[in-house]
């Protein structure tokens, strides 16, 4: 699990330095996931498409998103 979210997070992270759109870097990205991961990652998605952070969105599935990741996501959000 750990392998397919660091691929997760990788893939992301490509998109966004490339200028991709968020909501379209999620879709994306999560390609690489299966299960409750793919599922908690498209509620992610949505959750930004309604103009929720992607922090803010992640910490709504604290079985899926460690604590850790989401307090990386959300320190990146604050300082741009």
């Amino acid at each position: 699990m750990a392998n397919v979210r660091a691929e997760m997070y990788n893939s992301l992270s490509i998109m966004l330095e490339a200028g991709v759109e968020v909501r379209k870097s999620l879709r994306t990205a999560r390609g690489a996931t299966r299960g409750r991961q793919r599922r908690a990652w498209e509620q992610v998605a949505e959750g930004v498409r309604q103009g929720d952070g992607l922090a803010a969105s992640m910490r709504r599935h604290p079985k899926v998103f460690a604590q850790m990741d989401v307090l990386i996501i959300e320190a990146g959000e604050i300082s741009g």
